[in-house]
């Protein structure tokens, strides 16, 4: 049975930090704290005045940051009742595979597509020096969902013969890289993937329901053949407090292959030149 007691713990000061602001702070220490399990499901948070006493800020801060984490369905208000913790952030067993296996199908992995253009040129970001652009692309940008939550944004380059050889409707279907390697098979010969941590920009946020300047992961990745024609391009950004990337390989591909694991300095070198 869940304790009806509002929960009562220490609060550490929302010290001011540039370009975010304070309800967003409150909100996102609040979201930790819920996903970590200091405040488990059920359980009733201080009411706003007394939070607000708590920390030593103006009411409408805690009032704005529960309104955040309310539209996130993270926690539930009711009049009389009291402010209490309603759900859990989702499950990270499935999510986790979602996101690196690329022919991984979660039964609530979902895909919603929202621009389907053609005659599109890969960005020159997403190539490397030696790589060879296809003429044409069909770009693809769709938005990943898992239980209906948005996790991942992502913009696909698919060259036009390729994309038109793929099932019909595929996209919505399943990933497109999978799509892409059941197709070409042996030709693909090299994946090339590069992750970085950046604050979301506006749009970003908009699309996965995070605040402003929330951490997401950017993940370019290419599939080029023996020739380095490059048969898929794509980025995708993952919100930050989903993504999780692991990779699992022998010792001695540590030795022999350096180059799975961290960038070589010639390659840097060659793109610098």
């Amino acid at each position: 049975m869940a304790d009806e007691r509002p929960i009562r713990s220490e609060w550490p000061e929302l010290r001011a930090e540039r370009g975010v602001a304070q309800y967003q702070r409150l909100a996102s220490l609040l979201r930790h704290r819920i996903a970590k399990g200091e405040h488990p499901l059920g359980t009733q948070l201080p009411s706003i005045t007394q939070l607000a006493d708590d920390l030593g800020v103006a009411v409408v801060t805690v009032r704005q940051a529960y309104e955040l984490l309310s539209k996130e369905g993270l926690i539930r208000s009711q009049r009389g009742v009291g402010t209490h913790v309603a759900a859990l952030p989702a499950a990270t067993g499935d999510l986790e595979r979602a996101i690196n296996d690329p022919f991984a199908a979660p039964q609530a992995l979902a895909f919603e597509i929202l621009e389907v253009r053609r005659c599109a040129r890969a960005p020159q970001e997403l190539l490397g020096p030696d790589d060879r652009s296809a003429d044409e692309y069909v770009c693809v940008r769709k938005l990943h969902t898992y239980s209906g939550e948005p996790f991942c944004y992502a913009e696909i380059y698919v060259p036009t013969p390729v994309f038109e050889s793929l099932p019909p409707d595929v996209a919505r279907k399943r990933k497109l890289l999978a799509a892409v390697l059941d197709e070409l098979g042996a030709r693909c010969k090299r994946v090339r993937q590069r992750t970085t941590v950046m604050p979301a920009d506006f749009p970003l946020c908009d699309m996965l329901k995070i605040p402003f300047a929330s951490p997401v992961a950017k993940m370019s990745r290419r599939l080029v053949d023996g020739k380095g024609n490059v048969l898929y391009a794509g980025v995708t950004w993952y919100r930050g407090d989903r993504y999780v990337a692991e990779i699992d390989l022998p010792v001695s591909a540590l030795k022999t292959m350096p180059g799975v694991t961290e960038p070589q300095p010639g390659a840097v070198e060659r793109k610098q030149g």
